[in-house]
């Protein structure tokens, strides 16, 4: 290796160094509510939250329990599935469910049918909520129904006209914008599967 090609490693090093200690300065981090202790309850939405059924291990028979969220500042809500699990006894051989199930609403309607959802696998990856979206678990009769577990992060966006409003980061898909002070906070609020902390620090380095 020559000394210059030395030199210019430790360079980008300090560079990038530098870059993510001035740009990735995440000033919001979610805050984990659990749905069993807000049923009925509205929640603001600033920044993002991630929500969760229960801190108990199993859930009473013949329970329906809604969270109901809006945003804060922003124009609407986008929600993902981080994780999701579900005792598969809980719905039959055509997949209905039929002991507990999880429901996404959004002012078009229910995004799991009439029964919810009891999957095996997590929901996809991104489901916009509006300006009025609402999570839900219902179980029906059973005997120590495990609580599912689940955690779906709900992002507040802005839509962008021609740019992002000021204060926000581009998502780069579907004209959608978050706070930037989200940025860099480890979770993927733009919905879209992809990490927003990486672009920023490319797109600051390349803008030197």
């Amino acid at each position: 290796m020559t000394s210059n090609n030395a030199m210019r490693i430790i360079r980008d090093a300090i560079i990038a160094s530098v870059l993510y200690s001035y740009v990735c300065t995440a000033t919001l981090y979610p805050t984990v509510l659990h749905l069993d202790q807000l049923c009925g309850k509205t929640v603001t939405v600033n920044g993002d939250v991630r929500l969760a059924i229960s801190e108990k291990t199993y859930l009473p028979s013949n329970t329906f329990c809604a969270l109901t969220l809006k945003p804060d500042k922003g124009t609407a809500l986008v929600a993902n599935f981080r994780k999701f699990s579900i005792d598969p006894k809980y719905r039959n051989s055509i997949d209905e469910c039929q002991v507990e199930a999880v429901q996404l609403t959004w002012p078009g309607g229910d995004y799991f049918g009439d029964r919810g959802y009891c999957g095996s696998g997590r929901p996809g990856d991104q489901y916009m909520l509006g300006n009025l979206g609402t999570l839900s678990y219902t179980t029906w009769n059973g005997i120590h129904i495990l609580t599912a577990d689940v955690d779906l992060l709900v992002s507040e966006i802005f839509y962008k006209t021609d740019v992002c409003p000021k204060g926000t980061f581009d998502c780069g898909i579907d004209s959608l914008c978050i706070d930037e002070d989200l940025t860099c906070n480890g979770y993927k609020d733009c919905g879209n599967g992809s990490y927003e902390g990486a672009a920023v620090l490319l797109q600051s380095r390349l803008e030197l």
